[in-house]
């Protein structure tokens, strides 16, 4: 809709079937989109596998930057949704052979990158979205710099895939239970609260008490043991 309205007001003449195959190739992205459409490069954009070296190639320079400029330049590159983003560096960074350490601090910075996105995408505020590259350009790349790490297309193995799966839905659970139960948000619950409920886990007793209070079944006992143990 929007491309073809494009191609009107400046009297372009572009077939449907060159549209669809532009659309197809954006991925979602309108200004991929756009800079194809003005270009005219439809042939040479339409394709996934061209797509999908061209993602491969933004991720790989994001990786192998030494600067935050440079990086910054690397994810703008990336013709991909910035949830989609977010998650395909959450895959390399798992794939990835760095340290524990190193790997807990990235982690760290995609999970508030995760949450900005979550706040966008309820509030509809995209003027925060010029926030993400950035903050992934000044925190992450640093920790990640010489470390390594490629762009794989590779799926996580489905074991993990399986686990990330389970343990978000009990996540969400129990935000949403303890958020009833304190009178604040899922949100709030699930990131100011909880990773501070999951460590006092560690004790039997405050366990078993939350257990009965936000009335979970016995299939948390094991869950929350091993979040405690994180």
């Amino acid at each position: 809709m929007y491309l073809r309205r494009i191609a009107r007001l400046e009297k372009m003449s572009v077939s449907d079937q060159d549209l669809s195959s532009i659309v197809t190739s954006a991925g979602g992205d309108l200004r991929c989109a756009i800079n194809s459409l003005q270009s005219g490069n439809v042939t040479a954009q339409g394709g996934s596998k061209d797509r999908s070296m061209r993602v491969a190639e933004g991720f790989n320079a994001f990786f192998a930057s030494s600067r935050p400029e440079q990086a910054i330049a690397a994810l703008r590159s990336i013709s991909v949704p910035p949830m989609e983003k977010v998650r395909e560096l959450h895959r390399c960074l798992v794939k990835s052979n760095l340290g524990p350490e190193r790997l807990a601090q990235a982690m760290e910075v995609l999970s508030r990158a995760d949450i900005v996105m979550g706040k966008i995408m309820k509030n509809q505020e995209w003027r925060l979205l010029r926030y993400l590259d950035n903050t992934l350009a000044q925190e992450l790349q640093p920790l990640l710099s010489d470390q390594g790490v490629r762009y794989s297309s590779e799926d996580l193995p489905f074991p993990v895939l399986l686990r990330i799966w389970n343990d978000s839905k009990k996540v969400r659970e129990v935000s949403l239970r303890y958020a009833k139960g304190a009178h604040t948000s899922g949100a709030s619950a699930r990131s100011q609260d909880l990773p501070y409920v999951f460590v006092l886990c560690g004790a039997k007793k405050f366990r078993s008490d939350l257990e009965k209070t936000l009335d979970l079944d016995e299939t948390y006992e094991k869950f929350l043991q091993k979040e405690s143990s994180r």
